[in-house]
């Protein structure tokens, strides 16, 4: 199983990255951590699940570079850019925040979630709440990875 996860915050990206390696030793997972290093490996390469924060930069960040704008809502732009580019991957958001957004802009994750599964429903399978002081988000992982299994099986 190929595995792209697109995320900003590396202690959050190693934690999901290392779970996923431990529990499944198929899983190939390469790692982006902005909007455009993310779309740039989807549109050159398959993968048969990403996992998608939701907020984060423009551009990966460096030492000497901010990334550019954060963007509130990068994962539903490389969504609508898979789309539109006829990308088929299942994409599971992978978020620690319960609002996302700012001032009128504001969406609960669980309004998104119906939002991008109306939006998407070819490719969007649901989102994941990333808790640092909790592990349940780990159970939640596992179910995603075993039912993509399964729907690869068919």
């Amino acid at each position: 199983m190929n595995i792209l996860v697109i995320e900003d915050d590396h202690n959050k990206r190693q934690q999901l990255v290392d779970f996923i390696c431990e529990t499944r030793r198929d899983a190939h997972v390469e790692q982006t951590k902005s909007y455009q290093s993310g779309l740039r490996s989807l549109v050159e390469s398959r993968y048969d699940l990403v996992f998608l924060d939701m907020t984060m930069p423009t551009f990966d960040r460096s030492p000497t570079e901010s990334g550019g704008r954060v963007r509130p809502f990068a994962g539903r732009d490389i969504l609508v850019q898979l789309d539109r580019r006829e990308v088929i991957s299942y994409v599971i958001v992978f978020t620690q925040f319960s609002v996302l957004g700012d001032g009128d802009e504001q969406v609960s994750v669980e309004d998104l979630d119906i939002k991008l599964r109306s939006e998407f429903p070819m490719t969007y399978r649901g989102y994941v709440h990333y808790d640092t002081a909790r592990n349940d988000w780990k159970a939640k992982v596992e179910a995603i990875l075993s039912e993509c299994t399964k729907e690869d099986r068919r």
